[in-house]
């Protein structure tokens, strides 16, 4: 039994390796250039009227948020490496903690791109492009996971780009509560069930991929 749960957890950590890689493909990864889509501009290029200020918010949420899966994929590795004999909780406890702090300056981040961009207009040139844009054909010449850019296509398509937003901010809610989750057993010289930890790895996988196929959206149209 203890020779099967190693080999389950080394295969985890060897997709959390390719996770990475693929993720890392592209080089904004959070929902950059979906500024763009805020404010009039010109010839609806660029960024309008608060559309800077909400990319900026962007890219410091989208920051805290990378250094906080950075210290989750610290953690799992540390897990992958220690026997029964050599955990130390204490140091999976400060590296937890580390995580914790930066989803929670990351969610703080998107609250207030959340309340810029509630109150920044819309590009109506920026909105057209993402209506008429070609959402197949893009999926299939990039090798885009079918599952995920189709939800990033509902937000794109209908226009709702503050729904991105409240959607990642969502994912980031739900990530901190399963940190506290982990934290606490850890905290309690417990290791954590497998189960726990993938999931974990899966919901910030999937949410770093759904910023990054927002951004490979924008920065094609724009």
């Amino acid at each position: 039994m203890k020779t099967i749960k190693i080999f389950s957890l080394k295969i985890f950590v060897l997709i959390i390796i390719i996770a990475v890689a693929q993720s890392n493909a592209f080089a904004y990864l959070m929902a950059n250039g979906a500024g763009g889509v805020y404010g009039a501009s010109g010839g609806g290029e660029g960024l309008g009227c608060g559309g800077s200020l909400i990319e900026n918010y962007i890219e410091i949420g989208a920051g805290h948020y990378l250094e906080a899966y950075s210290s989750i994929l610290s953690f799992f590795n540390r897990v992958e490496l220690a026997d029964e004999n050599t955990r130390d909780f204490y140091q999976w406890q400060s590296i937890l903690s580390k995580a914790i702090t930066r989803v929670n300056q990351a969610a703080a981040a998107y609250d207030l791109l959340i309340q810029a961009a509630e109150a920044a207009p819309y590009n109506e040139t920026v909105l057209l492009k993402l209506k008429n844009f070609d959402y197949d054909r893009f999926r299939v010449e990039s090798g885009l996971k079918i599952e995920i850019f189709q939800e990033v296509e509902t937000y794109l398509r209908a226009g709702d780009i503050t729904g991105v937003f409240k959607r990642i901010r969502a994912n980031l809610k739900e990530i901190h509560s399963r940190l506290k989750t982990i934290y606490e057993e850890v905290a309690q010289n417990k290791m954590p069930a497998l189960v726990s930890l993938w999931d974990l790895n899966e919901l910030c996988s999937s949410t770093l991929l759904f910023g990054q196929y927002v951004s490979r959206v924008f920065y094609s149209i724009l």
